[in-house]
């Protein structure tokens, strides 16, 4: 509103993964699907959820902040002011925090994904327990939700074309066997980009066609 009012054009506004979820729809490996996951564990963990054709957005547009279950009741601190949240752990950033702790001095997740490139045995037990956490993310929301299709976005997978399957492999294990038969696991392929433009043409499209509930 306060954008709208200084500027004097209408303004949107979106979670980002949930921004993802509809750029996969009309740019990536979504096109044509009613229902699937977005993950989406880059700077944190979010989720974004299409269910019958429709964005899952909750309440207040909240919906999908998977990355705020606790998984360690003694963790790290959020930045949401809890501790041991999900992404923690299980994301890009966490894992740069992780190695940053390792080394003594901060690095981002470009350097991350380097040295991780150069040398993974030096930093095999981070990985590992990122990669564990990541498994957890993929099977809460396979258990959750259901999907035929479960994107996910992260520039993680980067490091080797082993890592990916891996933790699909271990997500099979904390998955209901059904729920995870029936949902393909992929890598995404739109941007966060993408979603803001992917936003507006939905925006637009729905002001001059509105859905029917």
């Amino acid at each position: 509103r306060d954008l709208e009012t200084n500027l004097g054009v209408e303004c949107l506004l979106i979670q980002e993964s949930h921004a993802l979820c509809l750029a996969e729809r009309r740019y990536g490996a979504a096109k044509g699907l009613d229902d699937f996951a977005m993950l989406d564990v880059n700077g944190g963990v979010g989720l974004g959820v299409m269910s019958g054709g429709r964005l899952i957005s909750g309440h207040r547009g909240f919906a999908g902040e998977i990355g705020h279950i606790t998984v360690e009741n003694e963790g790290r601190k959020c930045g949401c002011g809890n501790v041991g949240c999900l992404e923690t752990i299980a994301c890009d950033a966490a894992l740069a925090w992780s190695i940053s702790q390792k080394l003594g001095r901060r690095i981002d997740i470009a350097e991350m994904l380097c040295l991780l490139q150069n040398s993974p045995q030096q930093f095999e037990a981070e990985l590992d327990r990122a990669c564990n956490y990541m498994a957890v993310a993929f099977s809460a929301v396979i258990n959750l939700f259901n999907p035929s299709n479960l994107f996910v976005h992260g520039r993680f997978f980067s490091i080797s074309p082993e890592i990916f399957p891996r933790i699909v492999e271990m997500t099979k294990k904390r998955t209901l066997p059904p729920s995870f038969e029936d949902c393909r696991i992929v890598q995404a392929k739109g941007s966060k980009r993408q979603g803001a433009i992917a936003t507006m043409i939905e925006h637009l499209t729905n002001s001059v066609v509105p859905e029917m509930n």
